[in-house]
């Protein structure tokens, strides 16, 4: 621990004295543009202030609704946009640097006229959705929350970890639990468009990895679900991150350069040709998580290698705009046992192994303005997700043999449009429709050499199906004080033509100006991982049938019960209490204990199981979560979850699933100290404190697993036991250090401070003959370096 104090103290040392002194111009431009929430029309004289300035700093948007503040000085800042008709808008504590101009695309509501008026502020809050037809357990989340929170390592999962009902299945991984689901119940969309797993050493069937290839430089404002979700979000029943990928400064070129142990990364933005509204964001990152290696930390066995590229264009044509965007990239590790048999003490010593994943998600939309009070939004996109694994053993002469291998392809292909019409301030609806068609190829097979070699396939196939999904919502202002969202999605599997009709509602009640009391209810339906369908089974004559074809969605009915307290302009306060009904489940007919609702990164979606749907399962818990906003220089935000989640197996008998942790407490904080008169420089400290029950598992037969020589599980106690307590302090300390048109970063983060050791999983040892665990991720110091220019 001495000797990383002594290396952040010399890096921030080196740090300050490695950059010269700057002009005295410190100073930035804010531009944006105003328009209708509801419609996206530009809304034109609408007034943008800086607030408490002297002299006074502010500016009107133009025929374009486009406003521009030039040299503002740096430091934070509270802005108020008001225009006739339409409530005020509100930004606190706007961070103004050097290096990236602050581009604004704000959206203003216009307000009811209903009677006698009251005045409503929208602030640029977290309890505020982007998407404000969610009512109920959604959070916005920002670029700054994923850089800044401790732990989160610029990862949107990470840092969403954070948030009151979610916990994790592994500090390893990425993968997140909400509300005691499976993490095979996420749902990831991009610009509105769903999208595989965008997660390096990715599991086929899952929706984490190790780490994102989702670029936190590139989002701009998105939301993150938890429960309820509103009528335009189907086929996923945990939660969905709904991510909004921020066009490029179309008026001047930026650049960004990063370097960290978890990657090197260079990304630049600006205009196609200089005057001309078009843009590119790109940005391109290559794996350095070798230096953990040379540190003698080790993530896993071997040492990682990644890289991805995420970009997005915009074209905006008169009354159109066309994006073409995509994300995409590769990861593979490889670990070979050292050639010397003298170093051999076990069978395991000769064991190696190759896994990793690719993934790509290109696509094109065009969002085009029909009239006054309507636009439509049509995006076409592809995608492939492929995971591979491989296992090898050394014979004596050092000749490497296959042992097996899983080697998993998807691509998808969809279609999406929808109509957005406002047809009064009082009603807005949205419908659409999305098609895909969903393609699988799969070989998973053993080899064997004694006494001749020989191949034994597991599964060999390739398989399709398409998906369609339509939806329809309505967001009703029934007065000043109450707002009805509902809707109705609808999923029809054209593979063996089961639908589900999935009605939603909420409805949130202004109490006061600072209370509001919430209500949701929704049905959510899921397909299986596409794979499931496509299992192959033979039957004593030798005859190939796909015993799990006909599986239903997974359904689940989710009630949500909420209440929120703006206590002050800066401290809230919201609970909630919710209850979630599962049903369809597939459960696997020869070993009824097994439940796709406890499936998790160590279980292969490939095996031959064959399913019904006969499983159930609920979840219900209560949530607070007591939030300060950064304002004055610091935050805290301090989450709290009691849940337990229960499932009934095959034999109609009631377990715990995996996931039922019984409790989850967070704990974040920062401070910024600025140390200097132009408040251009800033020290941060930001640390997490985490409690998070410890997962059920199944306890393995110590003494059938001595005679069997492999690990047996106790199947009549599945998921009867808990691991201890998940217990992890994180801490980041930055410095920022802004010059006229440079930016400079530098982080050090120490991921589980106390170097405790949490269980991950447990396995039976055949060499030592006796039980074993697996312990999630030691101490790390991570270091980061940002450039803007």
């Amino acid at each position: 621990m001495a000797k990383n104090l002594l290396l952040i103290f010399t890096l921030f040392q080196l740090f300050g004295n490695s950059i010269v002194s700057f002009s005295q111009n410190y100073s930035q431009t804010i531009r944006g543009t105003i328009t209708d929430y509801d419609t996206k029309e530009v809304l034109i004289g609408a007034t943008f202030v800086i607030l408490n300035q002297d002299p006074f700093i502010g500016a009107s948007s133009d025929i374009n609704g486009k406003f521009k503040i030039e040299k503002v000085p740096f430091g934070r800042y509270n802005i108020k946009v008001t225009y006739i008709g339409y409530q005020d808008y509100s930004i606190k504590e706007l961070e103004v640097g050097a290096g990236k101009e602050i581009i604004l695309n704000i959206e203003l509501h216009q307000k009811l006229y209903l009677g006698k008026e009251i005045e409503i502020k929208a602030n640029k809050h977290k309890e505020n959705s982007v998407n404000e037809m969610t009512t109920v357990s959604s959070r916005t989340f920002s670029v700054e929350e994923t850089n800044k929170y401790a732990g989160s390592w610029g990862d949107p999962s990470r840092m969403a970890s954070n948030y009151a009902g979610v916990t994790i299945v592994s500090d390893k991984r990425n993968d997140i639990i909400v509300r005691g689901n499976s993490p095979i119940g996420v749902l990831w969309r991009l610009d509105g468009i769903s999208i595989p797993n965008p997660n390096h050493f990715s599991i086929a069937g899952s929706s984490g990895g190790a780490i994102s290839m989702i670029n936190s430089n590139l989002l701009d404002n998105s939301d993150f679900l938890t429960g309820a979700f509103a009528a335009e979000y189907g086929n996923a029943i945990s939660a969905v991150f709904d991510l909004k990928m921020r066009n490029g400064n179309n008026e001047k070129r930026e650049y960004i350069a990063q370097l960290g142990v978890n990657g090197f990364e260079l990304g630049a933005e600006g205009p196609f040709i200089k005057g001309k509204p078009a843009s590119y964001l790109i940005n391109y990152r290559y794996s350095t998580l070798g230096v953990l290696d040379l540190m003698g930390i080790s993530i896993i066995d071997a040492v990682p290698q990644f890289q991805d590229i995420s970009f997005k264009l915009n074209f905006p044509i008169k009354k159109s705009i066309i994006s073409v965007f995509g994300i995409g990239g590769k990861s593979s590790a490889l670990y070979e046992p050292e050639a010397d048999s003298t170093k051999w003490k076990n069978i395991e010593d000769r064991y190696g192994y190759l896994s990793g994943s690719k993934m790509g998600i290109a696509g094109i939309s065009l969002m085009q303005f029909l009239n006054k009070k309507n636009y439509l939004k049509i995006t076409l996109s592809g995608s492939l997700n492929n995971a591979f694994f491989r296992d090898d053993s050394t014979g004596t002469d050092y000749h490497i043999y296959e042992n097996k291998k899983l080697n998993t392809i998807e691509t998808n292909y969809s279609f999406s449009a929808f109509v957005n019409t406002k047809l009064t301030p009082r009603n807005l609806f949205r419908y659409g429709i999305i098609f895909k068609n969903m393609n699988v190829e799969n070989e998973m097979y053993l080899m064997s050499y004694f006494p001749t070699e020989n191949k034994h396939l597991i599964n060999n196939f390739a398989g399709n199906a398409n998906l369609a999904q339509a939806y329809i919502q309505w967001r009703f202002n029934l007065n000043e004080k109450i707002t009805i969202n509902s809707g109705i999605h609808y999923l029809y599997l054209l593979l063996n033509n089961k639908n589900s009709i999935e009605p939603r509602a909420a409805i949130k009640w202004s109490i006061t100006s600072t209370q509001t009391l919430s209500f949701g209810f929704g049905i959510h339906g899921q397909i299986q991982p596409l794979a499931t369908y496509f299992t192959q089974a033979k039957d004593s004559s030798g005859n190939e049938s796909l015993p799990n074809k006909d599986l239903d969605f997974t359904k689940s009915q989710q009630f949500v019960l909420g209440y929120d307290w703006l206590i002050l302009e800066n401290l809230r306060l919201k609970l909630e209490l919710y209850y979630q009904n599962i049903y369809n489940v597939p459960i696997d007919i020869a070993k009824p204990t097994n439940s796709l609702i406890n499936f998790g990164t160590d279980d292969n979606i490939f095996s031959e199981s064959a399913y019904a749907n006969s499983g159930k399962g609920k979840n219900y818990g209560a949530e607070i979560t007591l939030e300060k906003f950064f304002s004055k220089n610091y935050y805290f935000l301090i989450t709290g979850s009691l849940l337990n989640s229960k499932y009934v197996d095959g034999n109609k008998m009631e377990r715990n699933t995996r996931y039922n942790c019984n409790h989850a407490f967070n704990f974040l904080a920062g401070k910024e100290f600025i140390i200097s008169k132009r408040k251009s420089n800033s020290l941060g400290i930001n640390f997490g404190i985490i409690d998070i029950g410890g997962q059920h598992y199944t306890p393995i037969d110590l003494i059938a697993s001595q005679t069997a020589g492999r690990t047996i599980y106790i199947d009549s106690l599945a998921y009867s036991k808990q691991f201890k307590d998940f217990i992890k302090v994180d801490i980041r300390l930055s410095y920022k250090k802004n010059g006229k048109k440079v930016s400079h970063e530098i982080a050090v983060e120490i991921n589980n401070v106390f170097n405790r050791q949490n269980i991950e999983s447990q396995f039976y040892n055949a060499n030592k003959k006796e039980i074993q665990y697996t312990y999630q991720l030691e101490r790390i110091p991570i270091v980061l370096y940002r450039l803007k220019f």
